[in-house]
């Protein structure tokens, strides 16, 4: 069996949002690869990503059992993004322990719990993070919706803000309105 190797790599790991690869590639300089949603370019900011995996490790490993004993060596929660080999990371993914995706509570003044999160490069490879941009697993801000009241969801993008930066308006917050969206509340 070949020795297990984890090497840092000098590259941001991008995810594009749904629909938006096209974006994500025009915006980014010196693209490494793209693996589907994945990008792999040299660090720099991206309005363009739903989330960026910083401080990239590249892990080379020849079995199911080395590659969990490496991502646990390095975290205990795991969030994979499936690109291919989906069974062999399947595979590795049940070795691992999980962050519970659920819908987030606005405010959300609980913190989620530490993750990371990693993709299958190769059959033999698997690029992984513990440090994310964002706070939630894949980037994927899904809220609790109420879904009665409101005349439309334009809320969302706000709560998704206050979320990220974990910053959460009160009365005595200075607020500045610029500008209503058509059909909701002014």
């Amino acid at each position: 069996m070949s020795p297990l190797t984890i090497n840092k790599i000098p590259h941001h790991v991008f995810l594009a949002h749904k629909d938006f690869s096209t974006e994500l590639l025009d915006e980014l300089s010196a693209v490494v690869q793209q693996l589907d949603r994945l990008v792999i370019a040299k660090p720099q900011p991206s309005i363009w990503a739903q989330d960026v995996w910083r401080d990239v490790v590249e892990i080379k490993f020849e079995s199911i059992s080395q590659a969990i004993q490496a991502l646990r060596a390095l975290g205990k929660n795991w969030i994979f993004f499936p690109h291919k080999f989906y069974r062999r990371a399947n595979l590795i993914q049940e070795g691992l322990q999980t962050v519970a995706v659920n819908r987030i509570p606005f405010p959300n003044l609980k913190p989620i719990q530490p993750f990371g999160c990693w993709t299958l490069h190769d059959a033999n490879t698997i690029l992984a993070s513990t440090n994310t941009q964002k706070n939630v697993p894949l980037g994927a801000y899904e809220f609790i919706e109420n879904k009665q009241i409101p005349p439309n969801r334009a809320y969302l993008k706000l709560w998704e803000v206050f979320t990220s930066l974990n910053f959460f308006p009160d009365k005595k917050s200075l607020c500045l309105d610029l500008g209503a969206s058509p059909g909701g509340w002014t």
